[in-house]
């Protein structure tokens, strides 16, 4: 009788501690007046009642309260599922550690003294009292709770997560009980049931989970690419739009018309439909004056029709620009900067060289690739020109060579000759 009249009070104390924490946690929004919290208090108190009453202290039991404590909740708040879910899995975590570690002791404690009389006591004291205590710290504590609370919201957590958590607490309450032996063949039946459905879902959950994982990564992925190739086009453009100023400046309007109208027609790139025709004007000296060189004297020997790289007109800008943008700031605005072009055998070289310090024997290796830079720039925007002037050469079939030592540095383009 006592122990009837303990657990009753024990229902109604875990029923406030989980409607009251739940209030407490959630946003003001969905928190509800003192009168629906009490109703829903009786409520959720009523149904452990009538679980116990008719179950009794089985592995089914574990189960039914559980889905008790969490439907009346979803019921009273039902706007914010994810803070419910959160809030009861806090709390109910509490009460099942609770009750795990104190049966367990329980159960040894009475295989040791083996005293019927000592039973009901050892359990008002091993299972009910410490229940007690701890409502009362953590009704003392909201704020504490509400911490945590904020903190594993803050995870990004889902709410299947923290169901998966609470049943495998409830699985192991389960377990305990049987293997105690206080429980119901047909329970028993139930439970491994219960739990092979559990496994099957969680197993489907994972497995579309890790589906989606997959499909995030390879977005990721094809995002970090574009983002590569806009942090390209945004290195390239300043120089670019130098060239065309540069074209102005010249008076050369039918070729800066031929490259604005390319623009204003949407191609992809202006250097698909540039093709340069034989002038008397140098191409080079052109990209050169576009280019901030500051006090460093550029000398332009052209041994090799520069018509016959098999580069657009603006690719051929981009090339220069960066390798020449690149060598002005190692050379620290002095110096002479040599821009060559002969022919080898059946090949087209271009050679950009200048007088400024060796670039050290371990950068070399890296210098070209994708986002190296010796540049301190917390936003990441250096490192991608002569990324750039590599693939625009290797995408017509050519390849360039740096060589650097204490007299002078050299980039030697070499490529097929245009036919």
């Amino acid at each position: 009788m006592i122990i009837n009249i303990v657990d009753i009070i024990n229902s109604l104390v875990q029923s406030i501690m989980i409607i009251a924490t739940i209030n407490y946690c959630l946003e003001d929004e969905y928190k509800k007046d003192n009168k629906e919290l009490i109703l829903y208090t009786i409520v959720t108190c009523l149904g452990f009642v009538i679980s116990y009453k008719f179950i009794g202290n089985s592995s089914l039991n574990i189960l039914i309260t559980h889905c008790i404590s969490l439907i009346i909740p979803y019921c009273l708040f039902r706007k914010d599922i994810l803070g419910i879910t959160v809030g009861h899995t806090i709390i109910y975590f509490a009460i099942a550690f609770n009750s795990l570690i104190f049966s367990n002791v329980l159960m040894t404690l009475n295989m040791l003294i083996n005293k019927e009389e000592y039973v009901q006591i050892l359990q008002i004291l091993l299972i009910y009292a410490p229940q007690f205590i701890m409502a009362f710290i953590i009704l003392r504590n909201l704020d504490s709770i509400n911490k945590i609370y904020k903190v594993i919201r803050s995870r990004n957590l889902s709410t299947i997560s923290f169901l998966i958590l609470s049943l495998i607490l409830d699985f192991i309450g389960s377990f305990s009980i049987i293997i105690q032996g206080e429980n119901n063949p047909i329970f028993l039946n139930i439970i491994f049931f219960a739990l092979s459905a559990f496994l099957v879902a969680i197993t489907i959950h994972f497995a579309n989970s890790e589906k989606k994982a997959k499909e995030i990564h390879d977005l990721n992925i094809a995002l970090e690419e574009k983002v590569l190739e806009l942090k390209k086009i945004k290195h390239d453009y300043g120089s670019q739009i130098s060239y065309l100023y540069a074209l102005h400046l010249m008076k050369r309007h039918d070729r800066l018309g031929e490259l604005l109208k390319d623009i204003i027609d949407g191609h992809n790139s202006i250097t698909d439909q540039v093709r340069v025709s034989n002038r008397s004007d140098s191409i080079i000296a052109t990209i050169v004056n576009s280019i901030s060189t500051k006090d460093i004297n550029i000398v332009i020997d052209e041994q090799a029709k520069i018509e016959e790289f098999p580069l657009e007109e603006v690719e051929l800008q981009r090339v220069i620009s960066n390798i020449i943008t690149n060598s002005v700031t190692a050379m620290d605005g002095r110096g002479i900067i040599t821009i060559r072009t002969l022919y080898e055998f059946n090949k087209i070289i271009m050679k950009i060289e200048n007088n400024g310090p060796e670039i050290d024997k371990g950068i070399i290796t890296k210098i070209f690739e994708e986002g190296f830079s010796t540049k301190k720039d917390d936003k990441g925007n250096h490192g991608y020109g002569l990324s750039i002037v590599k693939d625009i050469v290797e995408k017509e079939a050519g390849k360039i060579e740096l060589f650097s030592n204490n007299k002078k540095t050299e980039f030697k383009i070499i490529m097929p000759i245009r036919m």
